[in-house]
């Protein structure tokens, strides 16, 4: 195939009479899909390259066969977007024998098979099978339902046992390097409206965050995306600088949900417009009362719409419910004593034979979740928590092992010991929870 020139040197006269194109139509196209995007000389003046001129080439044609122009530069973006230069590939990708094969694979097929290929580590064959989906299907529709919901089914069978955190790692890799790459193929010129997308502080889970900033800045809407861990303490100079119309905070653990809601608290004291998602509150739907900001629910994909009306209709946040004055002052009190709870955690003989990794992770992890639960109001938020904190830090002890119970109740009593009436509703919880596994009573 012919290499193209990328050097700008075709003025907007020639270019229009080597394609036929009327400048009205070439600018419309420029400003609303950013293909072509021209050079400037320094007098401001377009310029174009030959890449640039067989790009209008190509979309033009692409319209002779019946696309809409939105439908052609899609098909050029996804081209792109797999590695592939569009201008190699003149043949129509629906018409290729390749893509004959596979127009009838139900999408649940691709992602079974994209799941497979992630869990044996076979990156070749997880692209491939990507690239046969967007094919086939929109952008969205793949985001969504190949690469959300695999991540989750992964997510889960690392949950139940059946898989490996490596294996989740490595897909949550491949699906964050495709949205980037879509991410930066997208090319349209924005709205007027701002929307500031970041993860609560102590969330390093992104997919959500750049699933969301695709879906909007596919609808037109600009987003600036802040990434991982998004700490609150300088946001609001972040959000006067950037100016957004809504800031949208995702959290997917209840030590984040606690974070997301101080950072919803100072945004609504300020006078700023803010929403908030993320898989925690799927999990524990109660929360939802808990933080001053804009529910977006359940799906991420509706989530963009909400977000959309938001922007160009502001509206006051929903009341919330604030935590009562005993739950306030058991989350004093364990802030203050929890290191004496957990050394001597690390110094019962009946824990002596778990692994004192175990032992280290349990009081990392029980004693944040705990913390959050009791800042957003409700000892009962560790529920879905524990459920994780039972199998991760029993992971490496035979089946039905006594010291994941074990643990749970020397916590429970060890917070009845320190805290004393201050925290009978923490180990009164920890107490019936550890009641229900084995080896509650052997410590």
């Amino acid at each position: 195939m012919p290499v193209f020139s990328r050097d700008p040197v075709y003025n907007l006269k020639t270019v229009l009479q080597e394609t036929g194109l009327k400048a009205d139509a070439l600018r419309m196209w420029e400003e609303h899909y950013g293909l072509p995007l021209p050079a400037r000389s320094l007098g401001g003046q377009r310029r174009y390259s030959r890449y640039d001129i067989e790009t209008i080439r190509w979309l033009v044609k692409r319209q002779g066969q019946g696309l809409r122009i939105a439908e052609a530069v899609e098909e050029w973006q996804n081209l792109a977007v797999r590695g592939s230069d569009p201008l190699d590939n003149e043949s129509e990708a629906g018409n290729t024998p390749a893509a004959a094969m596979i127009m009838n694979t139900p999408l649940d097929d691709l992602r079974a098979e994209w799941i497979r290929a992630c869990m044996g580590f076979d990156e070749l064959s997880a692209e491939m099978l990507l690239n046969q989906a967007f094919v086939i299907y929109p952008v969205e529709t793949v985001c969504v339902q190949v690469l959300q919901a695999g991540l989750h089914e992964m997510g889960e069978r690392w949950y139940t046992g059946d898989g490996s955190v490596q294996q989740e790692h490595f897909a949550s890799s491949l699906a964050i390097r495709r949205l980037e790459a879509l991410i930066a193929a997208n090319l349209r010129p924005p709205q007027a409206e701002t929307v500031l997308i970041g993860c609560a502080a102590r969330e390093w889970h992104t997919f959500p965050g750049l699933l969301l900033t695709l879906l909007l800045r596919r609808k037109g809407l600009k987003v600036v995306y802040l990434g991982a861990n998004t700490p609150s303490a300088h946001l609001v100079e972040t959000i006067r600088a950037v100016r957004p119309s809504l800031v949208v905070l995702m959290a997917q653990s209840l030590v984040s949900a606690a974070e997301l809601r101080r950072a919803a608290a100072a945004l609504q004291e300020e006078g700023i417009q803010a929403a908030y998602g993320g898989w925690i509150f799927n999990q524990e739907p109660d929360l939802v009362r808990r933080i001053p900001a804009h529910y977006l629910g359940r799906k991420i994909e509706e989530s963009s719409g909400m977000i959309q009306q938001l922007c160009s209709a502001p509206e006051a946040a929903p009341l919330f419910s604030p935590a009562d004055a005993v739950l306030l002052n058991a989350a004093r009190a364990f802030k203050q004593k929890r290191a004496q709870i957990e050394n001597e955690l690390v110094e019962n003989s009946l824990l002596r034979g778990m692994d004192p990794h175990n032992i280290e992770m349990g009081n990392h992890f029980l004693g944040d979740s705990l913390a959050a639960a009791l800042d957003l109001g409700d000892v009962a938020y560790l529920r879905v928590d524990m459920e994780w904190f039972n199998n991760r830090v029993g992971e490496n002890l035979p089946p039905a092992s006594p010291m994941v119970g074990a643990f749970t109740a020397a916590y429970a009593r060890s917070v009845n010991k320190h805290l004393g009436a201050d925290g009978r509703l923490i180990s009164a919880w920890l107490e019936s929870r550890a009641g229900r596994l084995p080896g509650a009573g052997d410590a």
